[in-house]
């Protein structure tokens, strides 16, 4: 009987579900009004074809390419056309702004042209705008300001002009603003200082936990006012017109893993307090104008996370102590990393990789990922005196050490031979004197030295590594020897520079050339008047009937 009971009761459960599934209409997500929403602002580009082809009536549009509903109330919440070749602008009136509820909205790379209307401010629930890539022109508009749950704004690589818009500020979930390779113009608004959750502020040619404006035209200062960008990690502001002090605020940012201020006008001492940061891992600061000692007495010298450090192009002086560079711990050790490890940023919708500019074998590189393990330090190009620090002889993970262009003494430390790892080493235009080390000549991975213009003695050491160098690198060496196989002629104190050495090669080719012509040209005279007399006397018949009538065929070429 209680068998029968349960059967009976699961066949009433089932009966119900299967007559409410077949009397139920099918369930439409997408509202129609957000569905011709969406339909108009395809009509607004001339290229309509440029869109998904799942964008038409019949379907639902919660399922079209690009398109993402709230499942509850079938509102748009994203629209991603990345990608798509839309070429037109976006109207101030377009209908991209009745979808009110929409948060993720990313044009990246749709050839859009003309201003950034004005309207997309209306849109107060966007948490993510993404325009990069782009030929957007005209100035970042104000409006933005009331985007007040934006967390990620993108504008990288289009042509705006005018200044950063102050309300900015307002916007305190902000964490990433991309400006980079815009034409972006005066100076960075102090209102940025009220953002508490930002990370990366990219500036450079034109990063907030991030701020990133390189490569643009502002100008004035870096506002000082990091005091509460606690979460700020990472600082580019490279390639701009940027003067005067370099920001103190930002001992406050114990996330700061990377600052890249190159290319600048700062006039500023060493920021040696930077050392304190337990994060901090690249300090670019190449190329402007700051000056005075690296080290003075009770200075603390952490960097214990420091790997890469470029300073190059300055007016640094002073020495530096022979334990400069002992607790620069994450340059001590070497690490194994594979190659798909890069220094990066994680945000909330995508990995960042950080990039750089640094002089690497002698040439201008650009990286556009910075490998983990590549440990790095540039001091080229300044004037920095005494002796090189024995301590860097600890720096086991080291790759590439830049020290030319200063005005180092003393002999080159042996303990440089303990540098395993070391790919290029630049000690040229400095007065170093003595012998280059024989040990170096261990260093399996050593391809790129130069140690030219100094005062160095002795003879080069024989190993595959010195064999393998250009006779540049060791020119203007007055004491130097052994080195006749590299530059392939013996050496003595008034020989030729390599310029002249090619062009006396070329002449004594030349020369070569010309004598080889004129032993030839006595036996070839000779040939041609015998063939002259058999054609032109009484045996012509013969040679004619041998080798039979020829014609003269004349070639040209069009240039």
């Amino acid at each position: 009987m209680m068998i029968r009971n349960h059967l009976c009761i699961i066949t009433i459960y089932f009966s119900f579900l299967i007559h409410s599934t077949l009397a139920s209409p099918r369930l439409h997500f997408c509202r129609h009004d957000q569905r011709d929403a969406l339909l108009e602002f395809r009509n607004e580009f001339p290229t309509a074809e440029s869109f998904p082809s799942s964008w038409n009536k019949s379907s639902d549009c919660c399922f079209w390419e690009g398109v993402k509903c709230d499942d509850q109330s079938g509102q748009v919440i994203s629209l991603d056309l990345s990608g798509k070749s839309l070429k037109g602008s976006l109207k101030t009136n377009s209908s991209l702004f009745k979808l009110q509820y929409l948060r993720d909205l990313s044009l990246r790379v749709c050839n859009l042209q003309g201003e950034i209307p004005s309207s997309l401010g209306n849109l107060s629930r966007l948490t993510q705008v993404d325009l990069s890539f782009n030929q957007l022109v005209g100035e970042i508009p104000i409006s933005i300001g009331n985007l007040n749950q934006l967390r990620y704004l993108k504008l990288k690589y289009n042509r705006l002009r005018g200044e950063i818009p102050s309300s900015l500020g307002n916007l305190s979930h902000l964490t990433l603003v991309e400006l980079p390779d815009n034409q972006l113009v005066g100076e960075i608004p102090i209102s940025i200082g009220n953002l508490k959750e930002l990370r990366i502020i990219w500036l450079a040619d034109n990063k907030l936990c991030e701020l990133f404006l390189e490569n643009n035209k502002f100008e004035g200062t870096i506002p000082d006012v990091f005091v509460n960008a606690t979460k700020l990690v990472s600082l580019d502001v490279s390639h701009n017109n940027l003067e005067g002090k370099f920001p103190k605020s930002l001992i406050n940012c114990k996330y700061l893993r990377f600052v890249n201020v190159e290319g600048n006008l700062i006039k500023d001492r060493f920021p040696s307090w930077l050392g304190s940061l337990p994060s901090l891992q690249v300090l670019i600061l190449r190329s402007n104008e700051f000056y005075g000692p690296l080290y003075h007495d009770h200075m603390y010298i952490g960097f214990q996370s420091l790997r890469v450090i470029d300073i190059s192009d300055n007016d640094f002086t002073g020495t530096l102590p022979h334990y400069y560079f002992l607790n620069w711990r994450a340059m001590t050790t070497s690490t194994e990393e594979s190659e798909e490890e890069y220094m990066e940023n994680f945000g909330y919708y995508s990995r960042m990789y950080q990039s750089m500019e640094m002089v690497n074998k002698g040439v201008e590189t650009t990286f556009e990922r910075i490998r983990k393990d590549f440990i790095s330090i540039d001091f080229s190009g300044n004037r920095i005196y005494g002796k090189i620090p024995e301590s860097i002889s600890f720096m086991k993970g080291l790759r590439l050490l830049n020290l030319s262009g200063n005005a180092f003494t003393g002999g080159i430390p042996q303990a440089l031979a303990n540098l395993t790892n070391l790919e290029t080493l630049d000690l040229s235009s400095n007065k170093l004197s003595g012998q280059i080390p024989q040990d170096l000549g261990n260093l399996s991975f050593l391809s790129y030295m130069n140690f030219s213009h100094n005062f160095l003695q002795g003879p080069v050491p024989r190993s595959t590594q010195f064999q393998r160098q250009k006779c540049s690198s060791f020119l203007d060496n007055p004491g130097l020897y052994g080195f006749e196989e590299i530059c392939q002629e013996s050496h003595f104190p008034s020989s030729p520079t390599s310029h002249q050495s090619e062009e006396l090669s070329e002449a004594e080719e030349k020369m070569f050339s010309w004598i080889a012509a004129a032993i030839a040209f006595g036996p070839g005279l000779f040939c041609g008047l015998v063939m002259g007399h058999i054609f032109t006397s009484h045996n012509q018949e013969w040679f004619t009937e041998k080798f039979g009538p020829r014609k003269i065929r004349v070639v040209t070429s069009a240039r």
